[in-house]
């Protein structure tokens, strides 16, 4: 039965990938941490190689889930260790969601990449038996869906999941089933293709390689614990040595909202922490440097204007 049979060797390979992965992350996460509290004045998120960063890294953690179901289970299904690990990342996944509603409810990740991980794991069950090329063909469909079958039926929240919403969603960490998907099951077609037998035999050798083994062995406590050590850190060295606006452009938007929130008839004090509210939010949502550049976009106009709703009550 498939509950009695031996536990699989790992791959160190893919341990290497995933520690890889995310020592990435976490420098992308650094980044965007001393961003936020202005040590860096780059617009982290919004800008064309923070964009493509995060998806490279979304991706690949994707990609080698799918890898890792055939490693895992591509000779014989092992329910108690797949529905463990599946326990396990829901369970993360809800804690995320509970976090981020207490910390930034304004923010809340509510279908991040542990809650697209959980469903892609499922949905990836389905093709595990399937002949590869089926399954590069879906994989290739997830990745068109979206630009083909996007509506505004499904901006509900109920649908916003999916990956078809018109509206991108205010949120902290949003991979939608859609287009992601297409890379766990890229990834499942990839080690159908590439029988792990016929992969290089490696070993942990070095201290890099020991470290990036370990990492890839607990990505997932990795996951969980790295950000809030990093944000932590950064905030504790903004509250010792805070830093100032580095450009003038935030003093000119300072300046402009406040007048015409006071236009409007609100006192000086209502209008100052709606102005940092809608400018702290442009910074999480990633359209600061477009806004105070004037190069918003319709993405953009849209998050601003969703930003400006909530701040004004």
């Amino acid at each position: 039965m498939a509950e009695t049979m031996p536990r699989r060797a790992r791959f160190v390979i893919v341990d290497w990938a995933r520690g890889a992965a995310l020592l990435a992350m976490a420098l992308y996460h650094l980044c965007w941490d001393l961003s936020f509290f202005r040590f860096l004045d780059v617009d982290v998120s919004g800008s064309p190689g923070g964009r493509a960063s995060s998806t490279a890294i979304a991706g690949s953690f994707l990609t080698l889930v799918g890898i890792s179901l055939v490693l895992a289970h591509g000779s014989g299904m092992r329910w108690r260790a797949f529905l463990t690990r599946l326990a396990v990342l829901i369970a993360a996944a809800a804690g995320v969601t509970l976090a981020t509603y207490v910390a930034m409810p304004d923010g809340m990740i509510y279908f991040g990449i542990l809650h697209s991980i959980a469903v892609s794991c499922l949905i990836g069950l389905i093709f595990l038996r399937a002949p590869w090329p089926l399954t590069a063909v879906a994989a290739l469909a997830c990745f068109i869906a979206p630009h083909i079958f996007r509506a505004e039926m499904f901006n509900g929240f109920g649908w916003i999941w999916l990956g078809l919403a018109t509206e991108v969603p205010r949120t902290n960490d949003y991979e939608p089933l859609l287009p992601w998907l297409g890379f766990v099951l890229a990834g499942i077609a990839f080690a159908r293709a590439m029988p792990p037998a016929r992969w290089p035999a490696f070993a942990a050798q070095g201290r890099i390689g020991r470290l990036f083994a370990f990492l890839g062995r607990h990505s997932l406590a990795f996951y969980l614990i790295h950000q809030p050590v990093l944000f932590g850190m950064v905030w504790l060295a903004a509250q010792i040595m805070p830093m100032r606006a580095p450009v003038a452009a935030e003093a000119l938007f300072n300046t402009q909202c406040s007048a015409a929130c006071r236009q409007s008839g609100e006192d000086a004090a209502t209008c100052t922490n709606y102005c940092n509210c809608v400018s702290g939010a442009a910074r999480a949502d990633g359209i600061w440097n477009a806004l105070i550049s004037n190069r918003l976009d319709q993405g953009g106009r849209q998050k601003l204007d969703k930003a400006i709703e909530v701040c004004s009550r």
